[in-house]
């Protein structure tokens, strides 16, 4: 019993002295730059970076903002704020800086005709979105979701999930030897 009793107090000392798991991607506070890439667009970014939280974090457009980029924890809002139908020719604006924790871009659903899953890309922090050839009509929008490598467990969480492997393992072996030797009963 006294060796159980070690073994739970090196495992609770092993749990506060263990780095804590890694937070969940998520891009609220990370500033984010926006570019034009075509420069046969006349279209681009009304400025050059922003810090993703509350609301729009870019218009994009020439005299006047066409369509917005609101970016949150873990996706894209692209929605055309003009309120009229319009043809973009040549727009294909860039965001940088996306946080590499972020692997891949998945494509939710849109209104533009013309833009879809073919035009977005994300690859190394860079997310690339290809307006070419797309109609916009009053109120259209798309949506895209970023995307997560698959959690691995970190080397602490390894351990103590052995450690708990281990305890229980003992305290059934213990519990089964026990249960095997014979009694004696008092006469």
């Amino acid at each position: 019993m006294k060796k159980l009793l070690s073994l739970v107090a090196v495992a609770a000392f092993s749990a506060l002295t263990l780095p804590a798991p890694a937070q969940a991607a998520s891009l609220i506070g990370n500033t984010v730059t926006c570019t034009q890439t075509n420069s046969a667009s006349s279209f681009n970014c009304t400025s050059a970076s922003a810090t993703v939280g509350a609301g729009q974090e870019f218009g994009v457009g020439s005299s006047q903002v066409f369509f917005g980029l609101d970016l949150n924890a873990t996706s894209l809002s692209i929605v055309n704020v003009a309120g009229s139908n319009y043809t973009l020719g040549q727009t294909i604006v860039s965001l940088s800086n996306i946080s590499s924790a972020f692997t891949g871009a998945s494509f939710l659903g849109s209104s533009i005709t013309g833009f879809d899953a073919s035009d977005v890309t994300l690859e190394n922090g860079l997310l690339t979105l290809d307006f070419r050839n797309t109609s916009w009509q009053a109120g259209s929008g798309a949506s895209i979701s970023l995307a997560t490598a698959a959690a691995v467990p970190e080397p602490g969480t390894w351990m103590m999930m052995l450690l708990g492997f281990g305890l229980v393992g003992g305290a059934l072996r213990r519990r089964r030897r026990s249960s095997a030797s014979p009694h004696m009963v008092a006469a």
